[in-house]
């Protein structure tokens, strides 16, 4: 009889370990550290199928189904090789994988499971302290564990990870704090951002009222002079890509993939040109025939194959305004599962964590193609644990003394 507790704390840290911390830096040394993702998510989708369901599985089904649809669409009308759409098939479809898996999965731990992984969270963190010390805002050292960019979402993981396993307690948010700190080595906008998010969300939203109407006016405010402090902080990366950028003699690629995105949008506005063929790894891999079609490949960038997927939200060309419907449903989805859990348990960490990973999410997206990436696809897990805690008879109190 397999221990499923063993199970589910190998996973995480595993997945931990070597498909965020130490991912980059086995690719480097290895070549072979890139597929660990790809298998992490292929060992939740069996786990799931065999393992104890306690959600409903209809939105799962769901996805798979619409899923194979833009599958079988895209090669039906495609707009690049076969290699590319299955090389973007499994790519778009592993952060969902595996949210859904850990989704309908009984993901139980032990007390003692969760303050190891508490304990690996903080050593990881002190592990890779001295390479932000040593190379603020890259280097050759930085690079080793994937870049600035990836080092910042590297400590958002570890703060995002330490605050689940934890007691709750206000010492433990503080912690938390600490190992975002790290990521601020990166020098990343988007890392001041979260940063800002964080103590708006965490720390500045103090009272939520335990009634259907959370959004009071006062939430309101508080949300609106968070998003001020998010974007004040974040100002610099906005002006150089969204104006400094589309202003520029050659347009920079990542504001120019979101100008053209609304051009072929209207082009292909119900379901998209079909995968593999734009602003994804594998449409830059098999240089995707809409850059010419639309004159892109004449960017000095683009032409190179260079930036194309390095932001998500113009990859929604590729499911049209559908597939974008389709996108902001399921974080609605999120964010009322969320919500009724905490009128339910009055648990106010899960609900504001919860918040927090799609803000995570956004911010990310408008520059990075994380969501499909590992530190996406782990985060993508934390998301479904915090979602499902209390269905799993997880009953965390927490304490702010």
């Amino acid at each position: 009889m397999v221990d499923k507790t063993k199970l589910n704390y190998s996973l995480i840290l595993f997945s931990l370990i070597f498909g965020v911390v130490f991912y980059d830096f086995m690719q480097y040394k290895t070549g072979f550290g890139g597929y660990t993702d790809e298998m992490i998510s292929g060992v939740l989708v069996i786990y799931a199928f065999f393992g104890r369901k306690i959600n409903s599985i209809k939105e799962f089904v769901f996805f798979i189904l619409i899923a194979l649809f833009y599958l079988f669409y895209s090669l039906l009308w495609p707009h690049n090789v076969s290699a590319a759409i299955f090389t973007d098939f499994f790519i778009q479809i592993k952060p969902y994988l595996a949210f859904y898996s850990v989704w309908v999965l009984s993901f139980n731990f032990t007390e003692s499971q969760k303050n190891n992984i508490c304990r690996a969270c903080i050593w990881l963190s002190i592990i890779i302290l001295p390479i932000g010390v040593l190379a603020p805002g890259g280097g050759p050292l930085m690079m080793q564990l994937g870049g600035h960019s990836r080092y910042a979402t590297m400590s958002i993981v570890l703060g995002t990870t330490y605050i689940f396993f934890s007691k709750r307690r206000k010492k433990d948010l503080y912690i938390a704090l600490l190992m975002y700190s790290i990521g601020l080595f990166s020098l990343r906008s988007k890392m001041f951002g979260f940063y800002a998010a964080y103590l708006g969300i965490m720390f500045l939203w103090n009272r939520i009222p335990r009634c259907k109407n959370i959004l009071s006016i006062k939430t309101l405010i508080i949300f609106f002079i968070i998003i001020l402090g998010v974007m004040y902080v974040a100002r610099e990366k906005i002006i150089f890509y969204f104006v400094d950028g589309i202003n520029a003699d050659n347009m920079f690629a990542r504001p120019l993939l979101y100008v053209k995105a609304i051009e072929i949008l209207n082009d292909y506005p119900f379901f998209g040109s079909g995968l593999g063929s734009y602003a994804t790894y594998a449409s830059a891999l098999y240089y995707s025939p809409l850059y010419f079609t639309y004159d892109l490949y004449l960017n000095p960038e683009i032409g190179q194959g260079l930036y194309i997927s390095d932001t998500y939200f113009p990859v929604f060309v590729e499911f049209g305004y559908i597939g974008l419907l389709l996108f902001v449903i399921f974080w609605i989805k999120r964010y009322k599962t969320a919500k009724r859990n905490y009128l339910k348990t009055g648990h106010v960490i899960p609900f504001k964590m919860t918040i927090l990973i799609i803000v995570f999410f956004f911010i990310e997206s408008v520059a990075d193609s994380t969501f499909t990436h590992n530190r996406g696809m782990f985060m993508m897990i934390m998301l479904a644990l915090f979602l499902n805690e209390d269905n799993n008879e997880k009953k965390y109190i927490v304490n702010n003394k």
